[in-house]
């Protein structure tokens, strides 16, 4: 392995070391003194942005935990090292890259990936595996409270709430916003693995008295919505549940404003403020955009722990600030990789992944920008708030939805 003071490319095996230092051992997780950290996030095709994020988000709990002193496993100093791989937004890609990770660079400790399809692809090989798993999707999340870790899971966590948690909590904060909605709609990607996430919008819907005018799918690699706008017009709902990508949520958003803004206003999901404050031809779209976001941090909350969270991010990744559309994701694996750290300690191993399950699921916490972060012990889901935000003017604002159980 080739190391280049902070960066380092592993040529061979297609994957990028950060954070590197240490020395040659055959110890398995830690490399001698250096505990390695996988992480696999898409990091080129449609979810490059917030694939970097995630990768950015990584590396600022590392540093975290390598400045603070690093790892004590019996009186032993580890640092820990982030590895990370490409998922490329495709499935057969990122199974591939998932074996590097754990057959060449040796890893022990996984985080990712961050969306779905890609996640479902990578699922058969690391359930099977003796590794301790951190993935990035509402899918995962619900496998997890499905299955209450155990059944194959019993060494997996979550970073993001279930989809039906998140999609509930997106609808209560709507109606914060706006408590006159009576319709709505939902314009969602097709697909097969999509395809339980558009019921459970409609359910969030209905169960606060919503009524659901439309349910409409659409090819994720479409950008042209006129058909499906025109659609929606007859039916004039209060506002549409969107999701899962920037390019597609801005064009639907610029597209409604060509067309007469069939609706009230806009929600969504894997998307940030920057479609709000942009999204009438550079201008702030005339009706409210409202998104999801959910660790709860982004800027529009506007507390001075968030802020000196951004200032933070920005110190750990060379003064790269957070990707506009991306601002979600700069906290997806930072409080986990602390979480991690500190089970490893506790446990007092670096190889014993069951012991250090059982110390991550055990009710440790770290102080994360919006309070106190840490893993549920029956589901293994990170316990965060979810924050609703919503731009009106060119201005933003957010509402935190609680989801501990």
């Amino acid at each position: 392995m080739l190391r280049f003071g902070k960066l380092a490319i592993a040529a061979a095996a297609g994957s990028l070391v950060l954070s590197a230092c240490g020395t040659n051992s055959d110890e398995a997780a830690s490399g001698g003194d250096v505990i390695r950290v996988g992480i696999l996030v898409s990091q080129t095709g449609l979810q490059a942005a917030a694939g970097k994020t995630h990768v950015a988000s990584a590396q600022l709990g590392v540093d975290k935990v390598n400045q603070a002193g690093g790892v004590d496993v019996g009186g032993k100093k580890y640092k820990l090292e982030l590895v990370a791989g490409d998922a490329a937004t495709d499935p057969a890609k990122a199974s591939a890259a998932a074996q590097t990770l754990l057959r060449d660079e040796g890893v022990k400790f996984l985080l990712g990936t961050g969306d779905t399809p890609t996640l479902l692809a990578i699922e058969p090989l690391l359930v099977k595996q003796n590794i301790l798993w951190i993935g990035g999707s509402t899918y995962l999340a619900g496998r997890l409270e499905e299955t209450k870790a155990s059944t194959g899971y019993e060494n997996t966590f979550a970073t993001n709430p279930s989809a039906a948690t998140a999609y509930s909590a997106g609808v209560k904060g709507a109606l914060r916003f706006m408590p006159e909605l009576k319709t709505a709609a939902v314009l969602w990607p097709a697909g097969s693995s999509l395809d339980p996430f558009a019921k459970m919008i409609e359910t969030s819907f209905e169960e606060q008295g919503i009524k659901v005018v439309d349910t409409v799918r659409f090819d994720p690699a479409t950008q042209d919505f006129s058909a499906v706008i025109t659609r929606l017009k007859s039916k004039s709902p209060d506002i549409v549940f969107t999701g899962t990508s920037t390019p597609s949520v801005s064009a639907i958003a610029s597209q409604a404003v060509d067309l007469g803004s069939p609706f009230k206003a806009i929600i969504a999901q894997g998307v940030t403020s920057g479609i709000g404050m942009t999204g009438d031809n550079g201008n702030p779209l005339p009706f409210p955009f409202m998104y999801l976001v959910n660790r709860g941090i982004d800027p529009n909350v506007g507390t001075p722990q968030v802020e000196q969270f951004y200032k933070d991010f920005a110190a750990s990744n060379g003064g790269q600030e957070v990707a506009k559309d991306a601002t979600q994701y700069a906290s997806e694996f930072t409080s986990p990789v602390q979480l991690l750290a500190a089970a490893i300690q506790q446990a007092g191993t670096v190889d014993d992944i069951p012991a250090i399950t059982k110390a991550l699921a055990g009710g440790l916490k770290v102080e994360a920008p919006t309070g106190e972060a840490g893993f549920n012990a029956t589901t293994h889901v990170l316990e965060a708030p979810i924050a609703v935000c919503r731009v009106l003017a060119g201005k933003g604002s957010c509402e935190a939805i609680e989801t501990a159980k």
